[in-house]
């Protein structure tokens, strides 16, 4: 081997080396991100730092004009996927964005357990409170009152029990004296 292929040797391995020190979770990591601008250490991240335990599942009723109350209906916060989702997947932003907001919701609840208005005046709350009500509004018009769940269910032991994270207040989302424009 020539003086080129030691140089070329001695580049690739130093590379190698650095990006399995990069995944070690080591205090010094962040140096090397500093003392690479140019994002030559790769950074890969086959699943998250923190991994989801649960799934989340947010549920629906609505309390209808006439009295009758309709059974509870799961939104699905990850629809399925496609293979078309790995060109062309408009909608990744918008589902993560809402898988985000109730994770934040799960957090909240647990931690605010004892206090009702931290948690009803919370950014999540009212997101998903607003997305529940604008899916009411506009697909039922007999719908005046609304209430919704959170519930997690462990995803690597099938067999245990979905849990009951919050059940929200009963909210007002349409008066019956109100009228829409159509």
């Amino acid at each position: 081997m020539d003086i080129y292929e030691y140089a070329i040797l001695v580049f690739f391995s130093s590379w190698l080396i650095l990006t399995v020190v990069f995944h070690f979770p080591l205090t010094g990591n962040y140096k090397l991100r500093v003392k690479d601008p140019f994002g030559i250490i790769p950074d890969w991240r086959f699943f998250c730092p923190t991994p989801i335990k649960h799934n989340y599942h947010i549920l629906h009723r609505e309390f209808l004009q006439n009295g009758d109350t309709s059974p509870w209906r799961e939104i699905q916060l990850l629809p399925p996927r496609s293979l078309l989702d790995a060109i062309w997947n408009p909608g990744r932003k918008s589902r993560k964005s809402f898988l985000d907001i109730t994770i934040e919701l799960a957090n909240v609840a647990s931690t605010n357990k004892d206090n009702e208005n931290v948690i009803i005046g919370s950014i999540s709350y009212l997101t998903v409170l607003n997305y529940i009500s604008q899916i009411n509004i506009n697909t039922n018009d007999e719908c005046s009152f609304i209430q919704f769940a959170l519930m997690a269910s462990c995803s690597i032991n099938k067999s245990e029990n979905t849990e009951l994270l919050l059940l929200s207040k009963v909210h007002l989302i349409k008066d019956e004296h109100s009228t829409r424009n159509t």
